[in-house]
């Protein structure tokens, strides 16, 4: 079992949590889909698992590395987004799962903020930061399940304080050093996903919406994300698989989210300008169906 579970990233938390948002974006188009899409995610979520379970040591040796280090809070995201799914079907007991995902994610929000911001360093520096600091917002999507809805606006917050921290200081360390190197260079994708998991946590918790706030996030959101998408993702999507490839699907799934959120809120029925916005659900699905088969075929497919 050890052999079996050793080669498997991390990373592939992202991919779960990926898994499950996308199921949810997607129902509007297929509960099938929703579902299939939902129990991948879940089979994601127990190999994570069994990976500390039975390959701890090589998990350990993983967790040194910053970037794996900051993506820690995609199994908690995962873990709040699992309770929401699962509420339907057994109802208020998932509360639990959904609060201890949430104090986990917490907990590893204070790990982070004593490892990388009190004893920051100007040289370490990765967009995966990004996640440690605002992942924490997804309490305030899935908080309206469970009649949290102040302490969704209360992390909403905080989340939006931790972004734009986290923002200044990539900027200065993007203008102050040389480009990542290959495979770090594709966590470039998560630029477009914090402040997409803030407009969407945004519009789920307060119902009169501070457009002189809104505006410069949906601004800001389809910036990031037509980057992410010239620059990042079709240069390397079909190219050589890296373990930071799952920084392709939760970035685009959420992205995806907020489009579709504010359309729902702004636009009429039926306006022709949710096309693009349900080019963007296709764009996901490509992006995270392609990365899981690259896992697949780098971990356990023999050449």
């Amino acid at each position: 079992m050890k052999d079996l579970f050793k080669p498997i990233p991390l990373s592939i938390s992202a991919i779960s949590l990926a898994c499950l948002s996308l199921g949810n974006l997607l129902q509007m188009h297929s509960i099938l889909l929703k579902h299939l899409l939902s129990i991948l995610g879940i089979l994601i979520y127990i190999i994570y698992i069994l990976k500390y379970i039975f390959s701890y040591q090589d998990a350990l040796v993983q967790l040194k590395d910053p970037t794996v280090f900051s993506l820690l809070p995609t199994f908690s995201m995962a873990t709040m987004l699992l309770a929401d799914y699962l509420f339907d079907y057994i109802g208020n007991i998932t509360f639990y799962l959904w609060l201890f995902g949430l104090i986990l994610n917490l907990l590893i929000y204070l790990a982070f903020i004593y490892k990388y911001i009190l004893h920051y360093n100007k040289d370490t520096m990765y967009p995966t930061f990004f996640v440690s600091v605002v992942g924490f917002v997804i309490a305030s999507v899935t908080g309206p399940t469970f009649n949290q809805i102040l302490l969704g606006q209360i992390l909403f917050y905080i989340g939006l304080l931790g972004y734009t921290l986290i923002l200044i200081l990539m900027i200065r360390y993007i203008l102050t050093h040389p480009p990542y190197p290959s495979g770090t260079n594709l966590t470039m994708a998560i630029f477009c996903a914090p402040v997409a998991l803030l407009i969407t946590g945004y519009t789920s918790v307060f119902d009169t919406l501070y457009y002189p706030l809104l505006i410069p996030l949906v601004i800001i959101e389809i910036i990031t994300y037509l980057y992410v998408i010239i620059q990042v993702i079709l240069p390397n999507l079909f190219k050589s698989y890296y373990p930071t490839l799952s920084a392709f699907t939760f970035p685009l799934v959420i992205s995806a989210t907020a489009f579709t959120r504010l359309g729902i809120i702004f636009l009429p029925e039926n306006s022709f300008l949710f096309y693009p916005i349900y080019l963007t659900h296709l764009i996901a699905l490509i992006a995270v169906i392609t990365v899981i088969y690259k896992f697949i075929k780098a971990l356990y497919i023999k050449k």
